[in-house]
């Protein structure tokens, strides 16, 4: 992540995830992509909703090959997911 400097988003989302001890991950979409993107106009799926209650808050620096989470710092993969070839 890359927050702006500014942003207190992390530090708040933080914040509640160890107050309460867990989280959810619910699909959102727009209701009517011809209308302002705002509350009104987003709806949510909790039907597909996942709840998270043991997030790892880690710096990179902290990661060695050894962790799961290391595939999502190397390299891209080339190979095409649709078709299996490279590109």
């Amino acid at each position: 992540m890359y927050p702006d400097p500014d942003s207190k988003n992390l530090e708040t989302f933080k914040h509640f995830y160890e107050k309460v001890g867990y989280c959810y991950l619910v699909p959102a979409y727009i209701k009517d992509k011809n209308k302002p993107m705002d509350g009104s106009n987003i709806d949510f799926d909790e039907d597909y909703k996942l709840k998270f209650n043991n997030i790892d808050f880690r710096k990179v620096s902290d990661i060695d090959s050894n962790d799961i989470e290391d595939i999502i710092l190397k390299k891209r993969f080339t190979m095409s997911p649709l078709t299996g070839n490279d590109n």
